[in-house]
């Protein structure tokens, strides 16, 4: 027990010696090792030992408290008249509701911010802040303002009238966007025109989050409009938060596919925006919401050059590639993004395929003279980058950029002598065939001597052939294993005669 007392109170005193002021909760607040009330205990135990002092505050009829260190008696006031100032400041901007005035405090003083309104409370117990109070439905509806601004605070009470009297009826956040003001001071204001006779209210719904009822407020003889109105805005607001739920869910599977495909997290809030974008459009009714945000995720790749293949987008999301590429187009088309900027770039994919095939930084390679060599992997995907460049245009004409890719890294690599540059890996990483990877070369070729531009690639012709009777052997051939088959039955034949 002594144990655990003096554990408390050395905490109390670190705390005190930290921030200077403390309550119970800020306390809590700042170390949350031990309970409410074992804090609660020790202070009491410290300010009989005359090792703290004890503030007092006047809140309405009650008193609530705040603890220093006697030592540190003169920074403590100094803080409270600092905290006093930022409240002042900010009631020289705008009126404010107590909720409105808390919101503000702990924003701008997190550890600070109940000791900041206990400070404001004396201000307005000083009488140097006025306020505007009454019972509302068994419940108090408070309004601060500076004594020299009231008239600021009649401007708005007025507009709120106006407001009104243009649109026949008004809620809270429907005046909070029109005047521009804070949504609990919009509420409190309809509250106090109501209370002085000046507009009606009625009860239309039932806030469960607030456990309080929902008031709507018009002109005499245009409840029917305000019924209306209100029922309109609890379908907005109903849309808007199915629209925010559907954004947010997909920004987690887009962080996960993005944390597997090892791409940028930027990738996932650019896909979001355009989600978002199409959510709060028309365009989206009707459609499928899955295959859409793919879509966005795809569109945001191509952007942001991620050199992700629809492939692997299908493997992840499970839809199928020609449905992703059709509403991809569509999705482009109501985005209005700009052609050049998705046109596939095959050197945008070289990097992921290289890192897909996980080839070492070095990688080796038969040189000129038939010696082993090695070569900085960045120098076969800058060689195969240059190859690439040097292609004429007619030659990625309707191929797909990760095949051209691929291609490419296949050639370089066979002209550079890298042995782990096969068919079967490259096309594996590139999330192509072999067949798509040879007919793509056929291309080249042909397109090479169309342009007669002297082909480098002969020299990959022996190994491609080579590579490719081993990986298909022709119709007819005798392999090995059936040589070795036939001398094992002649041996067999020979002992039995």
């Amino acid at each position: 027990m002594l144990n655990l007392e003096s554990s408390s109170t050395n905490a109390i005193i670190n705390a005190l010696q930290q921030l200077t002021i403390v309550t119970y909760d800020s306390l809590r607040q700042f170390d949350r090792s031990y309970s409410s009330d074992t804090y609660r205990g020790g202070l009491k135990l410290l300010e009989t030992r005359g090792q703290v002092k004890r503030l007092v505050f006047q809140v309405g009829k009650s008193e609530r408290y705040a603890w220093i260190l006697p030592w540190y008696e003169d920074e403590a006031q100094q803080k409270l008249e600092e905290l006093k100032t930022e409240a002042i400041e900010y009631l020289t901007t705008t009126p404010s509701t107590g909720r409105q005035i808390k919101a503000y405090l702990k924003e701008k003083h997190p550890a600070f911010h109940q000791i900041a309104y206990l400070a404001f409370r004396e201000l307005v117990s000083n009488k140097r802040v006025d306020q505007l109070t009454f019972l509302d439905n068994l419940s108090s509806v408070n309004v601060y303002y500076l004594p020299e601004k009231r008239q600021a605070l009649d401007d708005l009470l007025q507009k709120t009238v106006d407001h009104i009297d243009r649109y026949e009826s008004a809620l809270g956040h429907d005046l909070s966007n029109s005047l521009g003001i804070a949504n609990p001071l919009a509420y409190a204001l309809l509250a106090i025109l109501a209370h002085q006779g000046k507009v009606c209210r009625f009860m239309v719904g039932w806030s469960y989050t607030r456990n309080r009822p929902v008031f709507a407020y018009c002109k005499e003889g245009h409840e029917a409009e305000a019924v209306a109105r209100y029922r309109k805005s609890v379908s907005e607001l109903h849309i808007q938060q199915k629209q925010f739920r559907l954004v947010e869910s997909y920004r987690a599977k887009f962080r996960s596919a993005c944390n597997e495909m090892k791409a940028d997290e930027s990738l996932v809030d650019l896909a979001c925006s355009y989600l978002e974008r199409s959510a709060k459009s028309p365009w989206m009714r009707g459609r499928d919401s899955r295959g859409i945000a793919w879509s966005a995720f795809f569109l945001a790749n191509r952007i942001l050059r991620q050199g992700i293949t629809p492939g692997e987008i299908e493997a992840y999301s499970k839809i199928e590639r020609r449905t992703l590429l059709m509403v991809s187009s569509d999705l482009n088309d109501f985005l209005q993004l700009d052609v050049p900027e998705l046109y596939p770039n095959p050197t945008d994919y070289l990097d992921r395929i290289v890192e897909r095939m996980k080839l070492p930084k070095r990688v080796k390679a038969t040189g000129a003279l038939k010696n082993v060599v090695t070569l900085d992997r960045s120098t076969l995907v800058n060689k195969t980058s240059d190859f690439l460049a040097s292609l004429p245009k007619t030659v990625f004409f309707g191929k797909r950029a990760e095949s051209m890719a691929a291609t490419a890294l296949y050639l370089t690599g066979a002209e550079l002598g890298v042995h782990d540059c096969t068919q079967k890996r490259i096309s594996k990483a590139a999330d192509v065939t072999e067949v798509t990877l040879r007919n793509t070369m056929k291309s080249i070729r042909l397109a090479l001597s169309r342009s007669g531009i002297p082909s480098r690639l002969e020299s990959t012709k022996t190994e491609e052939k080579s590579e490719e009777s081993i990986n298909h052997p022709q119709k007819g051939a005798i392999t090995e294993e059936q040589v070795l088959n036939l001398r094992k039955r002649s041996d067999l034949t020979r002992r039995s005669a």
